[in-house]
């Protein structure tokens, strides 16, 4: 690029270049932005037209909430919705969290399904609690919590994993509207002068997640449209084996040789590694801590096992196939004990496979001890 003084219009160029002239008429140019992390089907999905907005600004009260999806499109049979934040909504506090009859009141027979702004937990309504089989003797998944009141019942949070046990329920997206997803994203990251991402968790861990919006399919069809001429925006991807809110050593295991990822779009599209999960987030008290939360609890690995012994195994086994298998592994970690449990792991899977500059690296990284920062 170059840009003219004001005193000349005349450049001295070799006649090899190939040249296209804009005229800005003095407008400025800046830097395409990179988004290092970003979900873009989901990203899409929860928003008008496929879901409804109930984050901040949009809605400033629980009432707001009720509000918004009482005058929601279903879409599928389910109203969906995206971005809500306690710390955002003026009449919730530790003692009056969202609740499933909030919910009911707007729509007591279409099920409703909001998640949170970090995408860690899910607000539903009595009917889709119903549809999932939750109930008072539901067991919490491993890596999950199902929220309760004093007599035990579900008060319609879903925490972590427990949310996949509705979230499998939700119709898949048709091919239409995972194409609106994409169109969604495009409009949005453009007027914001983004012009490259990293879609950080993408692949089949993703099927049943905001009906396939993080899934293989979204997967095929982000490839196929990737390039100037429709989905212009040059996408970095990292593989996504499990659910969105935890990682397995079956899952990597089964899909590590078998799954066979888009081919790579010179210049638009490409996939650089693996993503893992490790734990949650520390607004729901599951970043896996050294000290306790208030109330007791330093949470855990959101990886399946009956101990920390066992949770950090299959980290260290996950870590050590990814990384023999050449790929770049980024871990979503928040807690400081998760984060050095991870780092270790990446230390142990180079001291035993070395590779040149493999290019592992914690996401988010929150609480992360002096230490670890030393």
């Amino acid at each position: 690029m170059c840009v003219p003084s004001a005193a000349t219009t005349t450049y001295r160029l070799s006649p090899d270049l190939a040249l296209r002239w804009v005229d800005l008429d003095g407008r400025t140019v800046v830097p395409g932005i990179n988004d290092s992390h970003m979900h873009i089907g989901y990203f899409g999905a929860v928003r008008p037209p496929l879901a409804v907005d109930v984050g901040f600004p949009a809605v400033r009260s629980i009432a707001e909430v009720v509000d918004a999806v009482r005058s929601a499109r279903p879409v599928n049979g389910w109203v969906k919705g995206n971005g809500w934040d306690i710390g955002y909504l003026e009449d919730a506090h530790p003692e009056r969290l969202p609740n499933r009859n909030d919910l009911d009141a707007a729509t007591p027979d279409i099920p409703v399904a909001l998640r949170d702004f970090s995408g860690h937990q899910l607000w539903v309504n009595s009917r889709a609690l119903e549809l999932a089989g939750i109930h008072e003797g539901t067991p919490d998944p491993p890596d999950g919590v199902i929220v309760r009141d004093h007599d035990r019942r579900p008060t319609g949070l879903l925490r972590e994993a427990a949310g996949a046990l509705v979230d499998r329920h939700v119709p898949p997206l048709t091919d239409a509207e995972l194409d609106q997803a994409l169109d969604t994203v495009r409009e949005i990251v453009h007027a914001e002068g983004i012009t490259s991402v990293t879609d950080a968790a993408l692949g089949p861990g993703g099927n049943a997640f905001e009906g396939g919006a993080a899934g293989g399919r979204l997967l095929q069809r982000l490839a196929e449209r990737a390039g100037p001429q429709d989905f212009a925006l040059r996408t970095t991807v990292l593989l996504a084996f499990s659910p969105p809110t935890t990682s397995g050593l079956g899952d990597v295991t089964k899909h590590l040789g078998s799954f066979v990822p888009p081919s790579e779009r010179p210049g638009w599209f490409r996939v650089a590694g693996i993503k893992l999960l490790a734990d949650g987030v520390s607004p729901n008290k599951t970043a896996w801590m050294t000290q306790q939360y208030a109330g007791g609890g330093c949470w855990c690995l959101t990886i399946a096992g009956e101990t920390d012994g066992e949770r950090l195994a299959d980290l260290d086994a996950m870590i050590e196939l990814a990384h023999g298998a050449g790929h770049q592994i980024g871990v979503h970690v928040t807690g400081d004990r998760a984060i050095d449990a991870t780092v270790s792991a990446f230390v142990r899977a180079q001291n035993l496979s070395p590779r040149p500059d493999p290019g592992h690296y914690v996401i988010h990284a929150d609480l992360a001890s002096p230490e670890a920062l030393m």
